[in-house]
């Protein structure tokens, strides 16, 4: 009865170390013996299909093989039997279970028989699984959320954080997990002492806080962000660790920065800045606009947008100004507004703009700019009565240069009349001296002394150049007085006519003369006969002494105008003096070397400004000179 008794208690302290489930027994050989009705209630099978190792036939056959090695693993070696199996039950499917089976000995220590407990797990693995597919959508969840995510310990060290995190905070994960939430926060945002928030988060005296303040990355760039902690405790309360979200509100700042420093020039600004309803009502106006309307201390809420104009104007603004804005979205111009506390106009450039919402579009007040422009007005009153007393006296002495003018030019036409006339008359006088000169030289030149005859010689040549000269003022003043009628000229012909003229003066000076193809223009033949005349003549006469003359005439194509060049080889002239030779009787030598009257040139330029043409001249002392001379086109013919 004892021993039978010592059985019972063993086999009931195994079956409560085991399990509370489906129990079973087996033989100490590990054969199931006998009945076993928690085992056929669970899989259904008889005692005939269980006996022995027949229990395995409930098994999932992926399974069986594995479990009865185990078993038979666990018999030989008398050792404790654990596995986890899929049994078939006695519904129908499989099911999971923990099995554990310990033997149970006899007081020699010899196994009398095995006591083993299948607990259905299935449920708990499902809910296992639900757990770690939970977990692992959390982590993905915060491991992609935009904003950033960590978890920290009591002393505020990261444990974790997401990738956002990183980006946001501008360190690696591995970084920031040497680092406190201080080693990443704005020196001057840090918080020490008990009192600050993590410290009573952590004490318990709060469940979550949420912060705005900057942190400072790597690089030394400066982030805000929004900050929420929150304490994740254990069943007793105890503090396990912080989850930190993080949101990015850099942006923000900025923004409410830009709108601070906006609102600040605004309120200083010397212009109107004014903020209405659609429907005209106040509600914003600054200092200046204050001032502008003379409001003193009165409230802009009282205001309407009406109260800012004349009476006399608010026609045009109900008509024009306002249903402008509304349709287009703005209205600008020069307008009036009225002054408070003296009722005067006060001119002012107005603009006038519909205020709309950044994310529909909407319209949502009306927005006024305006600046005084009473000085401006001012101005422009004087700037007027300026610009009208300037053209009454431009036109007083415009009256004035008109008579003169014509008094200048009826002093000129006399003066080149009496030109013309003193040159004309001058040649009978001159005739008569050289032609008396000449007889007393023939009839009476042997008996005069040398000293006579010296001086006879002095009257005859002076009578020669005073002949030269009077023909040269002749031609000058007839370049005035006579103008000969424009026409085609062909510039080839004229060269030959210049040649013929030239022809001893070439000869005997063995000058070469290189004449290039030159075209038709528009102009007075004899006249510019005379031009090119007196340009060959020139670069004849100014030779280097021991060099024959090399003269080359061109022209070139220059679009409405020929350009004519006359380049020779002789003394040249030195820069001071490239202008001064178109001046009237300017000589550059002495009369016994080069003979001349210093009208030459003048009347070269004289006929190429007669002709719409200028002229010029390039040369170096010593090297040769080049004469440039711009001439006008043919026209072409128009068709009929």
């Amino acid at each position: 009865m004892h021993e039978a008794a010592q059985f019972s208690a063993q086999r009931y302290r195994s079956l409560v170390d085991a399990t509370r489930q489906t129990v079973w027994t087996n033989s100490a050989s590990g054969q199931m013996l006998g009945e076993q009705p928690g085992w056929a209630a669970l899989t259904g099978q008889s005692r005939a299909q269980y006996q022995g190792h027949g229990w395995a036939q409930a098994l999932h056959p992926e399974d069986r093989e594995a479990t009865l090695r185990a078993w038979a693993r666990a018999v030989a070696q008398q050792t404790l039997y654990e596995v986890r199996q899929r049994v078939r039950v006695a519904g129908g499917g499989y099911r999971v279970f923990h099995v554990k089976a310990e033997p149970v000995t006899n007081a020699d220590g010899t196994v009398r028989e095995w006591v083993g407990v299948h607990t259905d797990i299935t449920e708990q693995l499902a809910a296992e699984q639900e757990l770690r597919d939970r977990e692992a959508r959390y982590r993905a969840l915060v491991e992609h959320a935009a904003v950033g995510v960590g978890r920290a310990d009591h002393q505020g060290r990261w444990l974790d954080v997401n990738r956002a995190a990183e980006t946001l905070l501008g360190y690696t994960r591995a970084e920031l997990l040497t680092m406190t939430f201080d080693d990443v926060t704005h020196p001057e945002d840090r918080q020490r002492g008990p009192g600050r928030p993590f410290a009573r988060l952590v004490a318990g005296e709060l469940e979550t806080f949420t912060t705005e303040k900057r942190y400072l990355r790597r690089t030394g760039e400066v982030v805000w962000a929004a900050t929420t902690v929150s304490a994740v405790r254990d069943e007793a309360g105890a503090f396990e660790y912080a989850v930190a979200v993080l949101n990015d509100i850099t942006a923000r700042k900025q923004a409410e920065d830009q709108a601070r420093q906006l609102a600040r020039v605004i309120e200083e600004s010397d212009d109107f800045v004014g903020i209405t309803t659609l429907e005209g009502e106040t509600l914003y106006l600054n200092p200046a606009g204050r001032a502008l309307l003379g409001l003193g201390e009165r409230p802009v809420s009282a205001l309407r947008l009406s109260d800012f104009f004349c009476p006399d104007d608010l026609p045009f603004v109900q008509e024009v100004v306002l249903p402008t804005t509304r349709t287009q979205g703005r209205w600008a111009g020069d307008f009036r507004f009225r002054h408070a506390q003296t009722g005067e106009a006060v001119d002012v450039n107005y603009t006038q703009f519909v205020v709309t919402d950044p994310a529909t579009g909407a319209p949502r007040a009306l927005a006024t700019v305006t600046r005084d422009i009473r000085a401006r007005k001012r101005i422009e009153a004087e700037v007027r009565a300026l610009n009208t007393a300037l053209e009454e006296r431009v036109a007083e002495r415009t009256a004035e240069l008109q008579q003169a003018n014509a008094e200048l030019a009826r002093s000129n036409t006399e003066l080149e009349r009496f030109a013309f006339v003193a040159s004309h008359d001058l040649q009978e006088p001159l005739r008569s001296i050289a032609s008396f000169s000449e007889l007393l030289d023939r009839r009476y030149g042997e008996r005069l002394e040398d000293q006579g005859r010296q001086y006879l010689g002095y009257v005859t040549r002076g009578a020669q150049r005073m002949k030269v000269l009077i023909d040269d003022l002749l031609v000058f003043s007839r370049l005035n007085a006579v103008h000969e009628p424009f026409a085609a000229v062909d510039m080839a012909g004229v060269l030959g006519e210049v040649q013929a003229r030239l022809h001893a003066a070439i000869e005997d000076s063995g000058a070469q003369l290189v004449v290039g193809p030159l075209p038709t223009v528009m102009g007075a033949p004899e006249e510019l006969t005379r031009l090119f005349q007196n340009l060959l003549g020139n670069a004849l006469k100014f030779r280097r002494e021991g060099v024959p003359p090399v003269v080359a005439v061109g022209a070139q194509d220059e679009g409405e105008r020929w350009h004519f060049t006359v380049t020779d080889n002789g003394i040249g002239i030195e820069p001071q003096y490239h202008e001064r030779v178109f001046g009237l009787f300017q000589r550059l030598h002495v009369r016994d070397r080069y003979e001349g009257t210093g009208l030459g040139l003048a009347i070269v330029r004289k006929v190429a400004e007669r002709h719409g043409g200028a002229v010029w001249l390039e040369s170096r002392a010593g090297e040769g000179t080049t004469i440039h001379l711009t001439l006008a086109k043919v026209p072409p013919v128009t068709p009929l």
